[in-house]
C-alpha cells in the first residue's frame, strides 16, 4: 500500500508572465480575397516595432514580444493599394493570439 500526498495551491497568473503575439491578416476590400506579398508592420509601447510580410493565405506569421499594456497599431501596405492601419489596445487580461484583419482598397 502506497500513500501519496497532494498539496494544491490557488493559481494566479503573473501579469509579467503574459505572452501577447499577433497576426495580421490582409485582404482585398472587394472581393475579400487574402493579399501575397504585403508589407506589415506592428507598432507598439517602448518603441516596439516588428515587420513582416503576409504569405499566400493573406497572413504573417507569427509576431512576438508585445507583452507592455498600451495600443499596437498594425499598417499594411503594398503596391496597387492604398496603405491601411487598424490599433489594437493590449492590457493585462489579453494575453494570448491577437488577430488582427486590415483590408487594403484598390487605387
Amino acid at each position: 500500500l502506497y500513500e501519496v500526498g497532494i498539496s494544491l495551491d490557488e493559481y494566479s497568473q503573473d501579469p509579467c508572465e503574459c505572452k501577447n503575439t499577433f497576426q495580421v491578416y490582409v485582404y482585398d476590400e472587394t472581393s475579400n480575397a487574402p493579399i501575397r506579398g504585403a508589407y506589415v508592420q506592428v507598432t507598439g509601447p517602448s518603441g516596439y516595432s516588428v515587420d513582416d510580410y503576409t504569405g499566400r493565405k493573406g497572413q504573417t506569421g507569427i509576431i512576438t514580444g508585445a507583452n507592455l499594456s498600451g495600443t499596437y497599431t498594425a499598417s499594411a501596405t503594398i503596391n496597387g493599394y492604398e496603405p491601411q492601419e487598424t490599433s489594437i489596445f493590449i492590457d493585462q487580461t489579453s494575453c494570448g493570439d491577437q488577430k488582427v484583419r486590415i483590408w487594403l482598397k484598390k487605387i
